[in-house]
C-alpha cells in the first residue's frame, strides 16, 4: 500500500527536480544562433561541442572540459568572421557569451569533480572568488562574522 505512493513521490521528484545544469547550458546555442551565418562550419562545430559537453559533464569531466573549451573557441573564431569594421559591438556580445559559458561550464564541471573526488584546473574560474557564509553566497562588500572565502583548486 505504501510502495506505490513512494514510487509516485520519487517519480514526481525526478520530473520536477532534474539534475542541475545541463538543460540551461543549451540556451547558449540559442544566443549564438543569430551569428551562425557568419561561418556555418564553425556553427556546427560549436553545436557539436555543446552537445558533447552536456553529455559528458556528469560522466567524464575531463572530456567535458575539452568540449567546453572547443565550443568557446568556436564562438571566438566565429566572431572573427564579422566583415564590417564597425561591428565591434557584436564581437563584444560574443565575448561576453563565451565568458558566461566558461564560468557556468566550469562551475558544472567543478561540481562533478568535487562529487567524484577528482582534480580539475579551471581557466575561467581562476579569476573569481566565491564568497560563502553559512547561509549561502554573501555580498563580498558586506563581510559578516560567518565569512569564509573559497576558490577553486
Amino acid at each position: 500500500m505504501l510502495l506505490p505512493w513512494v514510487v509516485l513521490l520519487v517519480i514526481l521528484f525526478w520530473i520536477f527536480f532534474p539534475r542541475v545544469g545541463t538543460t540551461h547550458f543549451h540556451s547558449y546555442v540559442n544566443e549564438v544562433h543569430p551569428y551562425s551565418g557568419l561561418n556555418p562550419e564553425l556553427w556546427n562545430l560549436f553545436v557539436y561541442h555543446v552537445n558533447g559537453f552536456e553529455e559528458q559533464v556528469q560522466k567524464n569531466p575531463q572530456l567535458a572540459s575539452e568540449h567546453l573549451y572547443r565550443a568557446i573557441d568556436a564562438v571566438k573564431d566565429l566572431a572573427l568572421y564579422i566583415e564590417r569594421a564597425d561591428d565591434g559591438e557584436i564581437q563584444g556580445k560574443m565575448l561576453e557569451i563565451t565568458n558566461r559559458m566558461g564560468l557556468e561550464g566550469e562551475t558544472l564541471i567543478q561540481q562533478t569533480v568535487l562529487e567524484k573526488g577528482l582534480r580539475f584546473n579551471p581557466r575561467y574560474l581562476n579569476d573569481t572568488i566565491l564568497y560563502y557564509s553559512q547561509n549561502g553566497i554573501d555580498d563580498p562588500n558586506t563581510l559578516g562574522t560567518n565569512f569564509k572565502a573559497t576558490h577553486p583548486l
